[in-house]
């Protein structure tokens, strides 16, 4: 750890103290771990849209076949979402069906996956490093914030902020 000085423009004398050097690279554990995660909700999202389309296609197969889509419920559809329904369905983040074939993640997949899990992993040694440093922790008689915040939260929020983006 690094010694800093105080500024020579803050009040009162010079102190010293630690500036802890932030990780570059995160546990490879941690980053399987996140990797895992990740690649787990996008399958299950997907698994989810599939048995959604299936079910809704044995109950209404005329209507998902149809050349095109039924004018009373484009109407509502656009009142509702502001946009027409037979717009382009966003793909999944990565190969989903090749995934299925192999059984398993594949190398593809891996490295598509990989800097997001990186910066996963990265969010969660800080959220452990702030939790563990007793300088972060409340000074007797000063009020805080009860923290809510889980790893699944975090994990889901760069998946998010990625469909936003995209």
């Amino acid at each position: 750890m690094k010694a800093r000085k105080s500024k020579p423009t803050d009040a009162g004398p010079a102190k010293l103290f630690l500036v802890r050097p932030r990780p570059t690279d995160p546990p490879p554990e941690l980053v399987e771990k996140a990797l895992k995660l990740s690649a787990d909700q996008e399958l299950s999202q997907f698994a989810s849209d599939l048995s959604e389309a299936r079910m809704f296609w044995r109950k209404h197969r005329t209507l998902v076949e149809a050349p095109g889509f039924p004018e009373l419920l484009r109407k509502h559809f656009v009142k509702m979402w502001d946009y027409e329904p037979d717009g382009e369905f966003p793909d999944p983040d990565f190969d989903v069906l090749a995934c299925v074939e192999a059984g398993a993640i594949t190398p593809a997949v891996r490295e598509q996956l990989l800097p997001e899990a990186r910066e996963i992993a990265l969010k969660w040694l800080a959220m452990e490093q702030a939790a563990s440093n007793p300088e972060t922790k409340a000074a007797p008689g000063r009020k805080t914030r009860k923290r809510t915040t889980s790893h699944r939260m975090v994990l889901s929020t760069p998946l998010c902020a990625r469909q936003e983006a995209d």
